[in-house]
């Protein structure tokens, strides 16, 4: 396997290198040349300073002072790399038992896996020691996704205490719904990917991903013609069933578009181009990609009558600073059948699926629209398309009330997105 990797380092392949080399310094934790292979990639892609901490992790097998490994550790999670995290702060935690630093920071790496059962007792050992706002709210996070409402009122009662700034009182705020939320669902035996989005973000999420019946990960979204067209038509039932109603469909890129063309028709309304926080229509912003919501306009931020955000497609893996009202799906890539082509490779190891390119000429906007809507037009009466409207609305009908949909003055602010979905 190193060889491998040393091979799709040399030719830069990145992401399959990483994703090669994580798994085998899990499997083997005592092999350097995967931590100096590792060392080598974060130098390539930029991440300096933890290819240095790296570095110092291959001076011994078993390197014996904490320090050292604390701080590999540490910049792993400040990069956003927290499966590079849990190996060195679990030998650090060895050395220094009880040291509460680096407990709150080991339990972090976890909450951010989504192991969050394994995360609780090393935040619960660094509440010990601290007073302070953010260790409570990550174990209310964690006790959240794992079903028990008791103790996540137990640290909102904790943070309550401990607030001290506006932006610490709309994390409670938010902390309090997330708490309603769960309470809604909690006679339900198994929750799925909706039921927690609608749990940790009030968000509606439009259809439930095949890959979520075999071990519960999304992957990279290709959705033809056809599919796109049987979302926007169940959209449209959510929205009319909702009793949410538009004067105006926004787009927010070339991507997009397309989208926004077809979902006007649909609705029997103008579109246009983002136009900025000062529209007075009451619109619907819809993009391609969730990820576009990275380093958004302030105007994403606020919970407004004027704006909701409906996403075709939103990542299951990465933070993003705002979550969508409405969200297609989950995806940890979306390729739309419009501008660039591209096909998923599949790979007979260890790798992840890829994207490659095609080499035909893009489609220009109006005509992916046309061919979105001759596809909902000949689905527009399909039973199963009705149905799926339907059970949305019977999943959400008694609920709906705690959606952040059309309910801007109960949930001002737009939650973070930050991925907690277990």
């Amino acid at each position: 396997m190193l060889e491998e990797a040393k091979k799709l380092l040399q030719s830069q392949e990145h992401a399959a290198c990483f994703h090669l080399l994580r798994q085998h310094w899990l499997n083997k934790p005592d092999d350097i040349e995967a931590v100096r292979l590792l060392s080598a990639l974060m130098d390539q892609v930029g991440k300096a300073e933890l290819a240095q901490k790296l570095a110092k992790l291959c001076a011994d097998p078993l390197p014996s002072d904490a320090l050292t490994l604390f701080e590999a550790g540490y910049q792993a999670i400040e990069d956003r790399l927290p499966e590079l995290a849990v190996l060195p702060l679990t030998r650090c935690l060895e050395l220094s038992p009880g040291e509460p630093t680096v407990n709150y920071e080991l339990g972090f790496a976890l909450l951010s896996l989504k192991r969050y059962q394994e995360a609780i007792p090393y935040l619960e050992k660094a509440l010990d020691h601290f007073d302070d706002f953010d260790t409570p709210v990550n174990l209310a996070v964690a006790y959240t996704s794992c079903r028990q409402p008791a103790l996540v009122k137990k640290m909102l009662d904790k943070l309550s205490q401990r607030v001290t700034s506006a932006k610490e009182m709309a994390e409670l705020a938010h902390q309090q719904a997330v708490l309603s939320r769960l309470e809604l669902l909690q006679k339900r035996k198994q929750l799925s990917a909706r039921d927690w989005m609608y749990i940790h973000y009030g968000s509606v999420l439009i259809k439930q991903n095949s890959q979520e019946s075999s071990g519960g990960k999304f992957g990279p979204l290709m959705d033809d013609y056809a599919e796109i067209a049987r979302t926007l038509l169940i959209l449209r039932g959510i929205l009319e069933r909702l009793g949410a109603t538009y004067d105006m469909i926004e787009y927010y890129s070339s991507l997009s578009r397309p989208l926004a063309h077809a979902l006007a028709e649909l609705l029997g309304l103008p579109f246009d181009l983002y136009g900025g926080a000062n529209r007075e229509e009451r619109a619907l912003l819809v993009m391609g990609w969730g990820s576009d919501l990275i380093g958004p306009h302030k105007s994403f931020i606020a919970s407004e009558p004027v704006r909701s955000i409906f996403t075709y497609a939103l990542t299951w893996q990465e933070p993003a600073p705002v979550t969508p009202e409405l969200v297609g799906c989950l995806a940890e890539g979306c390729k739309l059948p419009w501008g660039e082509r591209f096909i998923v490779e599949q790979w007979d190891d260890q790798r992840p699926d890829t994207f490659a390119r095609l080499l035909e000429e893009p489609e220009g906007s109006v005509v992916s629209a046309e061919k979105i809507l001759l596809c909902a037009s000949d689905m527009e009466s399909n039973p199963e398309v009705l149905n799926e409207i339907e059970e949305l609305m019977v999943n959400y009908d008694r609920i709906k009330d705690h959606l952040i949909l059309g309910n801007s003055k109960i949930f001002p602010r737009r939650p973070e997105y930050t991925n907690e979905i277990p």
